[in-house]
């Protein structure tokens, strides 16, 4: 989650609240969750 943050510019706890209001898309794999680059591209491309 924290490379997510990075790579859109924004803090972790802004990165939470697109999760929370289902602007940024993430998937669960063996008990991690973790953004797709697509759903980084897709969140980038509104801002």
């Amino acid at each position: 989650m924290a490379d997510a943050a990075k790579i859109i510019g924004i803090g972790k706890s802004t990165l939470y609240k697109l999760i929370a209001e289902g602007r940024l898309e993430t998937m669960h794999i063996g008990g991690r969750r973790l953004v797709r680059r697509t759903a980084i591209q897709a969140l980038l491309s509104t801002m």
